[in-house]
């Protein structure tokens, strides 16, 4: 590609068990540099492509109270960090100097990418200047000159408003479409979102099979993923006897538990809910009992643990204020 791209990763604490994975999908687009900043130790080799940045979560605290010191920034615990992703550009200007970009971003470690360059080409994205792309935590660039965009107040809604987002210790996602994505709309910037029809595979948290959100095609069949050092990543739909291949530019897992069973050296490897699997295990799979229905304990069990651990009536408020934000906005559209 004719512009310099680079994602961001901050990840402090244990990686998913699949992240040698991602680490493979990540040097299969040397087009873009990943910068990992993270306190664990990395023991895979690197590709060239993948910069580790050896942090503490409390280096990057500092440098964000530091970078905001005009706020009483609020940044207990690592998840919080998902609200400031709209401020990378800021927080890590000495980092985006290092490496020359053109377009800095963020993205989430529970992926396995396909071929990202092959996707952003196919949209015109070498062609056009775009401001941002993409809409979601996932995966979102933004140019070098919309370093400052999370600082624009559109409307008096507060979860889109930096200075209360960063002062307040509650999730208020605003790296996601109803936070950064409205203000970029509402400043009309011009913005390949993905919105409709998207290129990857965000896979639904609360269903065993690999169901998709509704924007996407085909998104209430059963799936599975075939990734390979040629054809990047690849996504087989069934039905009714028939497969249908497509594509895709990563497939988001949802902080999903996968097993995995693979030789360290493999270069192909299949995605079934929720294992990653040989080619030759795969092949003794009987598929359609591999993708039925299933009731998704693991998720349920999850859901639980996280609302006794996070129960609160503060957390309470927050939540159903949130839901009900997201629930105009889709209403409004």
């Amino acid at each position: 590609m004719n512009k310099n791209i680079g994602l961001f990763l901050p990840y402090f604490g244990s990686f998913p068990n699949y992240f040698e994975l991602w680490i493979r999908s990540v040097a299969m687009n040397p087009e873009i540099q990943f910068i990992l900043i993270t306190d664990q130790d990395v023991k895979t080799k690197l590709p060239s492509n993948l910069h580790l940045v050896k942090r503490e979560f409390k280096d990057i605290q500092s440098l964000i109270r530091k970078k905001f010191n005009d706020l009483n920034i609020s940044i207990d615990n690592p998840y919080k960090l998902c609200d400031f992703r709209p401020a990378y550009g800021y927080v890590f200007e000495d980092l985006i100097d290092k490496y020359n970009l053109d377009y800095w971003g963020f993205c989430d470690p529970d992926v396995i990418w396909g071929k990202i360059s092959t996707f952003l080409k196919e949209r015109g994205f070498d062609k056009n200047n775009y401001d941002k792309v993409g809409y979601l935590g996932h995966f979102q660039l933004f140019s070098a000159n919309q370093k400052f965009l999370f600082k624009n107040i559109v409307d008096d809604e507060k979860f889109r408003n930096y200075k209360y987002v960063f002062t307040h210790k509650y999730a208020y996602h605003f790296d996601e479409e109803i936070g950064i994505g409205v203000i970029a709309k509402k400043r009309g910037l011009n913005i390949l979102d993905f919105e409709d029809n998207p290129p990857y595979a965000d896979i639904l948290i609360n269903s065993y099979q690999f169901f998709t959100y509704k924007n996407a095609l085909e998104y209430s069949l059963p799936r599975y993923f075939v990734w390979n050092k040629k054809d990047g990543l690849i996504q087989v739909t069934y039905k009714n006897g028939i497969y249908r291949m497509t594509p895709k530019m990563y497939v988001h897992l949802q902080k999903r538990n996968m097993k995995i069973s693979l030789g360290k050296t493999s270069n192909n490897f299949y995605i079934i809910p929720n294992k990653i699997i040989s080619k030759q295990q795969f092949d003794e799979l009987n598929l359609e009992d591999a993708l039925k229905y299933k009731f998704y304990f693991a998720y349920y069990k999850g859901k639980l643990k996280k609302l006794i651990n996070k129960f609160s009536l503060g957390q309470i408020k927050h939540t159903y204020y949130f839901k009900q934000l997201l629930n105009n906005y889709y209403n409004e559209r």
